[in-house]
């Protein structure tokens, strides 16, 4: 994927999970203004699902069958590692349909999306 500038962007699907109360929605608007900053095209559902932020009431369905959709057409799924994220259903069951999609998971702590420098790096390696 090329961004406005035909620069090369990596779409990258995040996983997270709110279970163990370490990442909140406003942590996740500071990653995906990181991510964005590193050249990262993020989708985060709370953020990005226009399902979710419709004030509207939510059809389950169609909400998981655009964030099925959205995940499938990522380059990467990152997942966000907190203490509780392999507990999570909903983290294992993004994990499970990236493989099955042959779409590479990679595992990073929270602190690691804090760091554009280390983001840079996992862009290229």
């Amino acid at each position: 994927m090329t961004d406005k500038n035909n620069i090369m962007c990596k779409s990258v699907f995040v996983s997270y999970t709110f279970k163990d109360n370490e990442l909140d929605k406003d942590m996740l608007l500071k990653i995906k203004e990181i991510l964005e900053n590193c050249n990262v095209k993020p989708y985060i559902d709370i953020i990005d699902n226009p399902i979710f932020l419709s004030k509207t009431n939510l059809d389950k369905e169609t909400a998981q069958d655009y964030v099925h959709r959205k995940l499938q057409h990522s380059d990467e799924v990152w997942v966000v590692k907190t203490k509780n994220f392999r507990i999570s259903k909903w983290v294992r069951h993004e994990i499970k349909l990236a493989k099955k999609s042959r779409i590479n998971v990679r595992f990073f702590p929270l602190d690691f999306f804090m760091n554009e420098v280390s983001i840079k790096r996992a862009l290229f390696s």
